[in-house]
């Protein structure tokens, strides 16, 4: 009898320990649910992420950072991948984009590495959905404290520089667009001038050196029948030259 007990015991432990080591599949957050794969619809895709067409992707509130990425894409083969520099403050937060086709991929399982976060996936929905290479936008964030800090996504390639895009639904003029380090700009853009929409800015920060730097835009926005609305943000963000290699 005792021998039994002891038997049936380390069974039940030995089958314990199976069932602990192995990880179970990702369940599908509340953002999204599995569903018939060949449509491009936004559902939850090979265990791995939300990914689709979803409209009503919000765009309305002032203006504010949609894109902070490098990238070199001339065109779609079957896989396209993401890298985001881990910077050491658990996982990223992030979201890729196309506001013209209202493309969106996000809740992401990456695999981490010692020096950045990777993803690959197929590029079925971005092929039958036609959806532009270059209309591609990525943001990525990690919170340090309570602030979010953003990190550049490379999409593909990295091009060797960062674009920044901006966007707004209303006419907006950016009299001010700079890149600071303690203080001190290192980076200035002339003004731009939109008619609604994304504003894009690009920055070769291949000789900056590693470090925190601020982003800080100031917008004028036009109200109808009022005097224009003036945004003045700034956005904290991590560059490290290596990054653009």
């Amino acid at each position: 009898m005792i021998y039994r007990i002891l038997l049936v015991s380390t069974l039940f432990s030995s089958f314990l320990l199976i069932q602990c080591s192995q990880s179970p599949a990702p369940e599908p957050p509340q953002a999204c649910l599995p569903g018939n794969t060949s449509d491009t619809a936004y559902m939850w895709r090979d265990k791995n992420r939300c990914e689709g067409i979803k409209s009503g992707i919000p765009t309305s509130g002032g203006i504010r950072l949609i894109s902070f990425a490098s990238r070199s894409i001339n065109g779609f083969s079957d896989r396209l991948q993401l890298q985001i520099p881990n910077i050491g403050s658990g996982n990223p937060d992030v979201s890729v984009r196309s506001l013209g086709k209202q493309y969106q991929l996000d809740n992401i399982s990456f695999k981490p590495g010692s020096s950045a976060f990777s993803f690959s996936w197929s590029t079925y929905v971005l092929q039958k959905e036609k959806i532009e290479p270059v209309s591609l936008r990525a943001l990525a964030s990690f919170t340090k404290g309570s602030q979010a800090v953003y990190v550049p996504v490379t999409i593909g390639k990295s091009s060797g520089e960062y674009e920044f895009v901006l966007y707004s639904n209303s006419r907006a003029q950016i009299p001010t667009f700079q890149i600071r380090r303690d203080g001190k700009s290192v980076y200035t853009s002339p003004p731009k001038t939109s008619q609604g929409g994304e504003i894009l800015f690009k920055w070769n920060a291949a000789k900056a050196p590693a470090g925190r730097y601020e982003l800080k835009y100031i917008a004028e926005l036009e109200q109808f029948g009022r005097p224009p609305e003036k945004e003045d943000l700034q956005v904290l963000f991590e560059h490290n030259p290596d990054w653009l290699k």
